[in-house]
């Protein structure tokens, strides 16, 4: 065996080799692929569930508010808007008047009193302002 011949046999062990480890390579690349498309999958499965979850949920709570709505806002609603077109009508009849009795009276003492009241502080102010004045008069003509 020469040299070349060897260098033939060498060369093709190695391309063998080389396509042996390439065969093996892209055998575990399609294992990975698949591994990863089934992850997919899954994560795509448990997206959905969660989607159709939230959406119950939403139309849970739409539900919800739509009961709130038709049971405790609508009727104020509705009595608001009663009294909107009643108040007219409500505005022509006549109001009666209590005839003042008592409390007029009471009302009156009420006020006086309240008057009284102000005008202490007023007498007071009155009081230390002419004290005040007094002072200075004094000592104005001890100068």
């Amino acid at each position: 065996m020469d040299g070349q011949t060897f260098m033939y046999f060498a060369i093709g062990g190695a391309v063998i080799a080389l396509v042996l480890f390439m065969c093996i390579a892209i055998y575990y690349l399609i294992r990975i692929l698949r591994d990863l498309s089934d992850a997919t999958a899954s994560v795509r499965e448990t997206a959905e569930t969660v989607n159709d979850n939230v959406q119950e949920l939403a139309d849970k709570v739409t539900s919800t508010l739509d009961q709130v709505l038709n049971y405790f806002v609508k009727p104020f609603a509705l009595i608001h808007f009663l009294s909107e077109k009643l108040k007219p009508f409500m505005d022509m009849i006549p109001k009666h008047k209590e005839e003042p009795a008592k409390e007029d009276e009471d009302d009156e003492e009420e006020k006086e009193d309240d008057e009284e009241e102000e005008e202490k502080p007023r007498r007071r102010k009155k009081v230390r302002r002419e004290k005040r004045a007094a002072k200075r008069a004094g000592k104005r003509g001890k100068k």
